[in-house]
């Protein structure tokens, strides 16, 4: 039996009589198949700086990370420093691209190599953030689209019989004897959901902080082309709490926004 479980950060909202960073993000819109990179320009900073960069699926759409919104990516850049080995850029870590310890920062990451629950159709929220608290955290929003494939599948997601708000739903594939992650979406406040695909055979999956999914469970559906498929989908309440931290072997530093599959 394999169960999926995802865990949310807890935040702290910062005062804002600090000085000031701005943060941009470019494009602000993308579709949950864009092939490319989403740059982050990050101004106001000193010389050499430090920098967090967080994002949340922003699951009621306010424009903010609120309180129990799930934590997708997580890492940090210094202003004039990227990561190479043997004068080769190693463009898996996010670094600042012109290399200038010169107050600002570029950087970049694909979003088709973000983890799984990253790449769901919805709303996101980037937040910078000073590990030192230098300055207030700034905020920035990016949308992601349903791909436009004319079939799909709706839904509403519940536990108990009580509609689940804000919950994600996954469709997966089966290879060999693990599943692969094809794509997302964030459902509404009542529960809804409604996800498109290329023609094929999925595994539904649901998934949301505090709940627990049954993969072994979970629905098998044949989508065929133009086809519009309706399948409800449930959340179980946990009746364990597994706890710990997960830290990088080498510094023993912890690692922030890992997703976690129990079985």
């Amino acid at each position: 039996m394999f169960f999926l479980s995802l865990f949310a950060a807890s935040l702290w909202l910062s005062p804002s009589s600090r000085a000031a960073a701005m943060l941009t993000v470019s494009p602000t819109s993308i579709s949950n198949t864009y092939p490319g990179s989403v740059t982050l320009q990050i101004s106001g900073l000193t010389n050499g700086e430090t920098v967090q960069i967080e994002r949340f699926l922003d699951a009621n759409g306010n424009g903010t990370n609120d309180v129990g919104e799930l934590l997708v990516q997580s890492f940090k850049v210094t202003d004039g420093v990227v990561t190479a080995f043997g004068g080769v850029r190693d463009a898996n870590i996010p670094g600042d691209e012109d290399g200038v310890a010169d107050g600002q920062i570029s950087t970049a990451f694909y979003f088709s190599a973000s983890p799984e629950f990253g790449r769901v159709a919805g709303n996101y929220v980037f937040r910078l953030s000073s590990p030192t608290d230098r300055f207030a955290p700034v905020v920035q929003s990016l949308t992601v689209t349903r791909s436009a494939f004319s079939q799909f599948i709706t839904g509403q997601i519940t536990n108990g019989g009580t509609n689940v708000p804000y919950a994600s739903v996954a469709l997966l594939v089966q290879t060999g004897q693990d599943v692969e992650f094809v794509a997302g979406a964030a459902g509404d406040a009542s529960g809804n959901f409604a996800i498109t695909a290329a023609p094929g055979t999925y595994l539904v999956l649901a998934a949301r902080p505090g709940f627990v999914s049954d993969l072994s469970t979970a629905p098998v559906i044949t989508l065929n082309p133009g086809e519009a498929i309706t399948q409800n989908l449930t959340l179980t309440q946990p009746t364990t709490v597994i706890a710990g931290k997960v830290s990088d072997v080498v510094s023993s530093n912890g690692i922030p926004g890992l997703q976690l599959f129990f079985e």
